[in-house]
Order: structure tokens, then sequence, then C-alpha cells
């Protein structure tokens, strides 16, 4: 698998892209492009979610059911 790792897609990449990336590659990984975008897409978490996942469950759940 080759990995362009350019600026261009800095907004994409963080480290729970780049672990998908390597560990989803079958034989090899190529990375190519900048070390300073690899460098900052390996320190940028990935943004918490925002769901509202578990509101819903709760609303399924007080929602009545018909017979």
């Amino acid at each position: 698998m080759i990995v362009p790792i350019v600026p261009e897609h800095l907004h994409m990449w963080s480290r729970n892209m780049m672990y998908t990336a390597a560990s989803r590659a079958r034989k090899s990984l190529i990375l190519v492009g900048m070390r300073t975008v690899f460098e900052q897409a390996i320190t940028t978490p990935l943004p918490a979610r925002d769901t509202r996942l578990l509101e819903r469950i709760d609303q399924l759940r007080q929602t009545p059911q018909p017979a």
C-alpha cells in the first residue's frame, strides 16, 4: 500500500487514520511525502465525536411501544 502524506490532506490525517492505514496494509506500507506532515498527523488526536447516541437510546427507551 502506498500512502501519500501531503499537506493538501493534512485536515484528514490523525493518529487514528495513520494507524488504520498501517494496519490495513497487507504486505507492505510505503509512506510518500513530507516528514513534517507525518509528524503532525501522528501527534493529532482524533477529535471527540458528538453523536448523541446515549440521548437517542434514552428517547427510544422512554417512547411507548405499540402493543
